[in-house]
Formats: C-alpha cells, structure tokens, sequence
C-alpha cells in the first residue's frame, strides 16, 4: 500500500509541474486569484515566484485529498504536547482548532483512531456533498471503540446549541478555523484581524463557543517538513480570559491570537496553506458611499 500510495503523490507531482498556467484560461484564472490574495498579504514575495508557490499549493491540495485514500500509509509524527492534548480529550472534550494545512484532512482519521468521540463542523454545501462520504469512510475503517462521530452544518441555526450539547456529553467539536463559514454573506457578525500584511474579517464563533461550555480551546496545526513528513503541532493557546473582559473581546482577542500563530506557520512555506486559492472572500471590506 505504501509504495502505491508513494507513486500517486509522485503522478500528482508531475501531472501539476506539467500545467501551462498562462495558457489554459481555467487554469490561469485560478492562479490569477491566488497571485492576487497572496500578493496582497505577503508583498514581500516577487511575483515571479507566484506560478512555482500555485503549484505547489495545488499540488498540496490534490495530496490532501488523494493521502485520505490512504491513512495506514501516511508517514507523519505527532509532537509529544499534541498527543498528550487528544488523549486528554478523552476525559473532558475541547473545541479544536485546525487549518487547511498541510495534510489537513488527516486530524480527523487520526482522532477516530485514538478512540476520540468528536463533530466536524463543514459548511452546508460541504456536508451536502460529502457528508454521506465522510460518514461511510469512518464507518468502514474499523476504527476501535467505534467513537461518536457527527457532522454539523455551521450556517444551520441550530448549530451553536447542537455543538454545546455534544461538548457537555463529552464529545470534542473539530473545525478548520480558516474556513470562516458565512462570513462573506454575515460580515456584521465578524471582527477584523490583522493577518500579515493585511486584514481578514473573522467570526467568533469557536472561541465563543470555548468560553460558553466552559472547555479548552485547542489549536492544531499540520504541516509537511522539508523532507515531505506529516508532523502535527500544538499552536498558540489563544484563550486567555482576563477579570472584567466581555466574551466578545476574549474571542475577539483569540481570533487574532490564532491568525497571527498561523501567519508565523506560513512565513516560509506559504504553499501549506489552501485557502490562498479562495482568501478574497475574507477580506475586510469598506463602506463606499
């Protein structure tokens, strides 16, 4: 299995080296986006490398999806403190935090292997698409224990209370933080971050949700080495209550706490991060009158 599943990320390698970026127009005007959201972030970096970090990020991507098929033979590490917070998680539940990083669907598989009862939360059309999917595959990898595992719509209106209530029966929430659901459609309920070199526009709806139930917020971040391993790191502990601080300025202050963490993953492999291919549908917008 392991030589196959080396030989797929090598075909994938090679199938997105070979794309004519500036000559097919589908591609070209993904990597028009791309160039744009991480030149707005990160001026620092010439655009002339721009076309060697998209194919990098989508060959990222295109691994992510293709390294599910097969997560027996995935070679990733695990620092000490991150096993040490999810078998916790077994005693009293967290909301963790994750992003599109690295082999960024791996978290999941590795926390129904260790038993860990947990909800993932996706936006509708994700769930739409792909909850039948998810649910078949961690029904037939025989993971031991069996654990509890949901799947939760952010944009439904019951989501906030169906969230508490699985973290009060003890079953951790998992979500990519950096998906930031609806907020292109509800800017009134997110904040502003700055990220980079720029502004984000945020919602608040995890750390919120943290300080609700009364449970940790647990910040994760995967990320490929040089070398092409899985290593899972522990991020920034975010939470910070202070006396006489409302909830809103405490997940406020989280959420830039964690995006602020994230930029410092980022600052020397860019290509790590999905969301560059979609980043405008957060930018902070202005009033124009």
């Amino acid at each position: 299995m392991e030589t196959n599943y080396l030989a797929q990320l090598e075909a994938i390698s090679k199938r997105v080296e070979n794309v004519s970026v500036m000559q097919a127009e589908t591609w070209y005007r993904r990597y028009a986006v791309f160039s744009t959201n991480l030149g707005f972030m990160m001026p620092e970096i010439p655009v002339a490398k721009h076309i060697e970090l998209f194919k990098k990020t989508v060959r990222n991507q295109c691994w992510a999806k293709e390294e599910e098929k097969y997560v027996a033979a995935i070679d990733y590490r695990m620092q000490t403190d991150v096993y040490d917070e999810l078998v916790a998680l077994h005693r009293k539940p967290a909301v963790i935090c994750t992003f599109h990083t690295g082999s960024y669907r791996l978290l999941g598989h590795i926390l129904a292997k260790m038993g860990v009862p947990f909800a993932l939360l996706v936006s509708s059309d994700i769930a739409d698409n792909h909850g039948d999917e998810f649910r078949a595959f961690f029904e037939t990898e025989g993971y031991p224990n069996r654990p509890t595992f949901d799947i939760i719509e952010a944009e439904t209106p019951t989501a906030a209370l169906k969230m508490i209530r699985h973290l009060r029966s003890g079953v951790s929430l998992l979500a990519y933080i950096d998906g930031n659901t609806g907020a292109g459609d509800q800017q009134g309920n997110t904040v502003p971050v700055s990220f980079m070199a720029g502004t984000l526009h945020v919602r608040l709806g995890l750390p919120w949700l943290a300080l609700k139930a009364q449970v940790q917020l647990l910040t994760i971040h995967c990320l490929r080495e040089q070398e092409g391993q899985i290593v899972f790191k522990k991020g920034i502990d975010a939470l910070e209550p202070k006396q006489g601080e409302s909830t809103e300025l405490m997940s406020a202050l989280a959420m830039q706490r964690i995006y602020s963490d994230l930029a410092r993953q980022l600052a020397d492999s860019p290509w790590q991060w999905e969301s560059w291919l979609y980043l405008h549908r957060f930018f902070l917008q202005k009033n124009v009158e």
